[in-house]
């Protein structure tokens, strides 16, 4: 069976806040990726990418909740290695202007930021989102 992972596009701001809802979000080089365990399971790209419609559409409820002013990110495409080479879908997406800037708190002794750490709820109502709608 393919090992999956999905591209994301969107404003760094926004992939940077999915992150920190600590749901399978990560940074890998200049790319964002999703993946999921349940991506794995599945032979198809083209279900492998409905699949990570429905979860990015979750992550982007989740996000808002933690920054309001959140713009929705998508999936920009499918990458799958089936150990013979790679099988890639990917579908198009436009890319994002950003106009928002931030703030860190960092450590005055060594200039370290110091990372807020992310609300415990998050991770248990993304795994509540995909079998009750009125938390999606």
């Amino acid at each position: 069976m393919p090992k999956w992972h999905v591209t994301l596009s969107g404003d760094p701001w926004d992939l940077k806040t999915l992150m920190g809802v600590a749901v399978g979000v990560a940074e890998e080089g200049h790319t964002f990726v999703l993946r999921s365990p349940t991506f794995d399971t599945l032979t198809d790209a083209g279900t492998v990418q409905q699949l990570a419609i429905e979860l990015v559409e979750v992550l982007n409820g989740l996000g808002r909740m933690k920054d309001g002013n959140l713009r929705p990110v998508t999936v920009a495409g499918v990458i799958g290695d089936n150990g013979a080479g790679m099988i890639s879908l990917f579908v198009g997406d436009g890319l994002p202007v950003a106009d928002r800037a931030g703030a860190a708190i960092s450590d005055p002794a060594t200039g370290e930021p110091i990372p807020v750490p992310p609300s415990p709820n998050f991770a248990k109502w993304a795994a509540i989102a995909p079998r009750e709608p009125s938390v999606r």
